[in-house]
């Protein structure tokens, strides 16, 4: 480090010593109407803040955007605001006791930054002091700028911001103002508020569903999906099995009337009971077979048209048409050393930039054009994941329930800056159709046990000499 940029982290940054603890949980989405709130995972959040409070020095808590989901609550009563709605749920009561119990420890702090679900915050004075009194939060903040000490007095960088900026449908352009709604607000608002909490609909299609599909582009697929094996089933229940058992009898008829004593007992070459009746079944055979063919053709086009159609809606970009994913976006301003959206000052340096708002957990590390190195991680979500598995004979995808509790730790370990990427494991009820089993089976990813620990899905390490080593997620 020269002497200019270790001036500037003393004058500038607060530097925490190597002791020190920096967790980052984002995208819980807790709260919202009845029927809204996917939340699922008070209990395993609980047992994280429960568990890094025991850590032997100090311990920096960031709620990185997205923490509450204050886009799925409606206008509160006069005197009352969002935050201070959800955090007077029953349901929650223990992991906020938790956080407040964390907060008011020595050497602990909350910091709270805004994401696109949550930006109220920032503005509204009233929902900052229900979370500072309803949870303890220290500080809110739009970005989140830390240095940490090595053993020998290496100084590193660590950076936060929640990652909506990269993604031009939901960035908030102004967060001190109630009129930045960028289009993602109105889709969650508008739409997602209003059509979640009608619940099922058929017998294989739960619109509260809709939530938990990732990416977002998938839902077209997911419902169309769900609307071919509910059809499929039907047809199969109601009409070919009874029709198969029709025909299973009248094959059996054929069979014991014509059989003579000096022909062999064949069944399927057994003579015709009826020929006008033979031909008949096959002539309905062939015309369901086609029909679902059609059918099932149909639906996979309608599905990938649709999906396409809202993939790029997604994406667009005013200025460059189709532009890149938040992922794409991060790198790129990260190799080119250019100073995020939500960061005030210049910095010499980032050693890792961690952010939220895509719920996809990632590690990685990024070579800069300075020669330097950047750890580059995503903490996740806390939120259930329905994600599509291929189904055999090239059938429409099965979208199979997942949890999804990941969050990010970042430390100094001897003279060494390491980012670790968590995952608390936790079982879901499958709720598929037997059909949807069947098109799956052997696919679906394994649940983990009931009570499984927290496990470490990757970790990466940056060297005070500019070197890093490490590995992605699911590498190794």
């Amino acid at each position: 480090m020269g002497a200019e940029d270790e001036r500037f982290l003393e004058d500038r940054v607060k530097v925490l010593g190597e002791d020190a603890l920096v967790v980052f949980v984002s995208d819980c989405h807790i709260g919202g109407d009845p029927g809204c709130d996917g939340f699922e995972a008070a209990e395993e959040l609980t047992q994280l803040v429960e568990d890094i409070s025991t850590h032997e020095g100090p311990v920096e808590l960031v709620l990185a955007g997205d923490f509450l989901d204050l886009l799925l609550v409606g206008e509160p009563a006069a005197g009352k605001d969002r935050a201070g709605i959800i955090l007077e749920r029953p349901e929650y009561e223990r992991l906020f006791e938790a956080l407040r119990r964390f907060s008011r420890s020595k050497d602990r702090r909350i910091v709270y930054l805004p994401g696109n679900h949550d930006a109220e915050v920032w503005w509204n004075e009233r929902a900052r002091g229900s979370l500072e009194e309803g949870i303890g939060v220290d500080e809110f903040a739009l970005s989140y700028l830390v240095g940490l000490r090595g053993r020998d007095g290496e100084r590193y960088t660590v950076y936060c911001e929640h990652g909506d900026q990269f993604d031009p449908p939901n960035r908030v352009d102004d967060y001190s103002s109630p009129l930045s709604t960028p289009l993602g607000f109105h889709i969650v608002r508008d739409f997602e508020r209003r059509i979640v909490p009608l619940g099922r609909i058929s017998r294989n299609l739960d619109l509260s569903e809709m939530r938990d599909v990732r990416p977002l582009s998938a839902i077209p697929q997911w419902m169309s999906s769900k609307y071919f094996y509910n059809v499929l089933g039907s047809i199969t229940g109601k009409l070919m099995l009874p029709f198969m058992l029709l025909y299973l009898f009248y094959r059996a008829a054929a069979f014991f009337s014509t059989v003579s004593d000096d022909a062999p007992r064949i069944f399927y070459k057994a003579y015709l009971l009826v020929p006008r009746v033979d031909a008949a079944i096959k002539d309905a055979v062939f015309f369901v077979s086609i029909t679902l063919l059609l059918f099932a053709a149909l639906v996979l086009l309608l599905g990938r048209t649709l999906r396409r159609f809202v993939s790029a809606m997604h994406e667009v970009n005013t200025d460059s048409g189709v532009g890149p994913s938040q992922e794409q976006r991060i790198d790129e301003l990260v190799v080119q050393g250019r100073r995020p959206p939500m960061l005030d000052r210049d910095v010499p340096y980032i050693d890792a930039f961690v952010s939220g708002h895509t719920h996809t957990p990632d590690l990685r590390v990024l070579d800069r054009h300075d020669g330097r190195r950047t750890i580059v991680a995503n903490s996740g979500c806390w939120l259930r994941w329905l994600t599509p598995i291929r189904a055999w004979l090239k059938g429409p995808p099965v979208f199979v329930p997942t949890f999804m509790l990941t969050h990010v730790r970042v430390f100094v370990r001897g003279t060494r800056l390491r980012v670790e990427l968590w995952q608390h494991p936790k079982p879901t009820a499958l709720q598929l159709t037997r059909l949807e089993r069947l098109a799956t089976f052997g696919k679906r990813p394994r649940q983990p046990a009931p009570g499984a620990k927290p496990r470490l899905l990757g970790a990466a390490e940056t060297f005070a000499d500019f070197g890093a080593v490490g590995r992605r997620v699911g590498e190794g």
